[in-house]
């Protein structure tokens, strides 16, 4: 198994998941649309390329990147590209003639389209050109029994950038337009959503969350510790370190929040400090893997958070107090609610303080301590990093 940080684990390179590929393949056979609820690089995007690569018997999965899409119709465009570039057609063409035929129609409607170059053009009923067409698709998807399911990534951030770029009436619309084809697509149809940014999140500064109250949501854990210490073992293993019997146990109290990336990152440098020794790694060498990783190289590997809150909290207002919030938690190793209720009221309106804790509790920022009744961060390597270089 290959250490791969920076890329999306495919193959022989993906950690198995089992309990979260049972589990979304349970939602799927009842024929729900799911929600994958996930903080940004816990393995989300890895899993389903890992459903795509590798799907179940009569299951076909499409996935879509669409992180810098800004307009409806290019929503749309994306989707059925995605679908041109999908497994399925070459299935089908396998298949009996009512299925060839279905094909070669799917193949001549998508072929005709061209890539939009202006904004969103709405015609009476509300609706653009390419979402009529993509209806269209989705009957004739609805011929043959297999099981076809769009993997939407970074969907709650083509919400924001749709916001952003034309207005939340848009987007408004945009969502209704969204739950209306999960209700009466083809029963053959699914739909995942997932993004690095809340979903609940960005649909409640937009509208009422009961535009994706039909979505049943699969959450995405980071890794048990016996998982945590099985993939660093099989990743060491494959560059053959050697290392001392508590080392991985030491590694993995000190991250304390166990997602593949995180893990990834440290085992890179655990690979590199072996082979400019060849001494096995020890309890102590781990000091020595944590500097590095603060180093100012691998800065752009964590700005990342930093920008996510930027783009979640597109309010300047806001951005500044949740990062004088994040400030004091990087600082004090935690905060008290009277005092994170204090620093976000200072300029930010007392309901919005809710919405503001549970997206970074669901983006994977802060975690509630219910005995200390005090928040922390949740990655104590997330936290060096924002106390060494955000932390004014």
């Amino acid at each position: 198994m290959k250490n791969v940080p920076t890329q999306v684990a495919r193959n022989e390179d993906f950690y198995p998941r089992p309990q979260i590929v049972n589990k979304i393949y349970r939602r799927l056979d009842s024929r729900s649309h799911i929600f994958l609820a996930a903080p940004r690089r816990v393995g989300k995007t890895s899993i389903m390329r890992h459903l795509e690569d590798s799907p179940r018997e009569n299951y076909c999965f499409v996935y879509v990147m669409l992180e810098d899409v800004y307009d409806v119709e290019v929503f749309y465009y994306e989707l059925m590209k995605a679908l041109l570039e999908s497994k399925l057609l070459s299935i089908w063409s396998r298949g009996s003639k009512k299925l060839k035929d279905a094909r070669d129609t799917v193949v001549g409607r998508i072929r005709k389209l061209t890539v939009p170059i202006i904004g969103i053009e709405l015609n009476e009923a509300g609706e653009t050109s390419n979402q009529k067409e993509f209806d269209k698709l989705l009957t004739q998807l609805g011929k043959d029994d297999t099981q076809i399911v769009f993997m939407l990534d970074e969907f709650p951030q083509t919400l924001e950038n749709i916001k952003a770029k034309h207005s939340p009436a848009i987007a408004e619309q945009f969502l209704q337009k969204c739950r209306k084809q999960r209700q009466t697509c083809p029963p053959n149809i699914r739909f995942i959503y997932t993004g690095s940014i809340g979903l609940p999140h960005v649909v409640g500064g937009i509208t009422s969350s009961n535009v994706i109250n039909d979505l049943n949501t699969v959450e995405v854990p980071p890794l048990s510790p016996e998982n945590a210490k099985d993939m660093a073992t099989k990743i060491l293993a494959n560059y053959d370190v050697k290392y001392d019997s508590d080392m991985l146990d030491h590694l993995m109290q000190r991250l304390r929040w166990l997602i593949p990336f995180h893990i990834q990152l440290a085992l890179q440098e655990v690979i590199d400090i072996y082979e400019e020794s060849t001494e096995s790694i020890t309890r102590s060498d781990i000091d020595e893997v944590f500097k590095r990783l603060l180093h100012y190289r691998n800065n752009r590997y964590f700005l990342q958070y930093k920008e996510r809150l930027e783009k979640a909290f597109l309010n300047e207002t806001t951005f500044a107090q949740v990062t004088k919030l994040l400030n004091h938690i990087s600082e004090h190793n935690f905060i008290s609610t009277k005092k994170s209720k204090e620093i976000l009221s200072e300029k930010i309106s007392g309901e919005d303080y809710d919405r503001i804790m549970e997206s970074l509790q669901f983006d994977g920022y802060i975690y509630w301590d219910e005995q200390k009744n005090t928040f922390h961060f949740t990655s104590e390597l997330l936290r060096m990093w924002w106390n060494k270089f955000v932390l004014k």
